[in-house]
């Protein structure tokens, strides 16, 4: 089995959306993974003819949502159970779910970040999240982040233990480690609503392979303890 993975496609832009129908994606994998950012949470949105091409050119597709699929909307507080929704009969819309694919778990969560409670105001007042995202009826706030995050983590730390496939695969939309951070972001004021450190959680844990997304940039393959984080953004 082959894993092909991608993230922040961004097809709530035209530029993107045209820049993909006429670059789509080459399908050299036999399962997709969608690490978030893709298009705005919407019935209608999930219509979109990229889900027609993805479903016809590969056997499966595991689709997480990013931060802006709630750009437009929806309410975050739909993460407040596990989020396992086909979009067409071999693609589907997953959060907090473990799939297993021919001996492989595959975890899926956004993940969101923790945001320290000193850096709250100035995240608050640079991050569109905070603009954009409402839950239950008012804008989304640091705690209900750090909120999800944890109940994300909770779900990787529960799952994985309780795993017993012969191969691992965490996938999230937002960074697990500052190892995976480019350096011109690390020692940016917004950084903690990008990324959390959690390298000690990592290197603990048995899992084989981390596919993240969120920063926009295309970083080498990084190794923790025998997990490899890659990403394709």
């Amino acid at each position: 089995m082959k894993v092909q993975y991608c993230s922040d496609l961004h097809l709530e832009f035209a530029q993107n959306e045209k820049f993909l129908a006429d670059n789509p994606i080459q399908a050299v994998g036999d399962i997709l993974v969608l690490a978030g950012d893709i298009i705005y949470w919407e019935p209608e949105n999930f219509k979109h003819r990229f889900f027609d091409y993805v479903s016809d050119h590969f056997k499966a597709v595991y689709y997480i949502p990013g931060n802006h699929e709630f750009y437009s909307g929806k309410e975050v507080q739909i993460l407040d159970r596990p989020v396992f929704e086909p979009l067409r009969e071999n693609v589907f819309l997953v959060n907090n779910k473990v799939v297993n694919i021919e001996g492989f778990d595959f975890f899926f969560t956004l993940f969101w970040s923790h945001i320290p409670v000193n850096e709250e105001l100035i995240i608050e007042r640079r991050i569109n999240d905070f603009y954009k995202i409402r839950h239950k009826g008012k804008k989304l706030r640091s705690p209900d982040f750090n909120r999800l995050h944890e109940e994300s983590l909770n779900f990787l730390t529960q799952e994985s233990k309780r795993s017993t496939a012969d191969k691992k695969v965490v996938v999230t939309h937002h960074i697990p480690s500052q190892l995976c951070n480019p350096d011109q972001f690390r020692n940016s004021q917004i950084n903690p609503a990008f990324v959390s450190e959690h390298y000690d959680f990592i290197a603990d844990s048995d899992i084989d392979y981390w596919i993240y997304g969120h920063h926009h940039i295309n970083m080498p393959e990084t190794e923790i303890n025998g997990t490899k984080l890659v990403t394709n953004q």
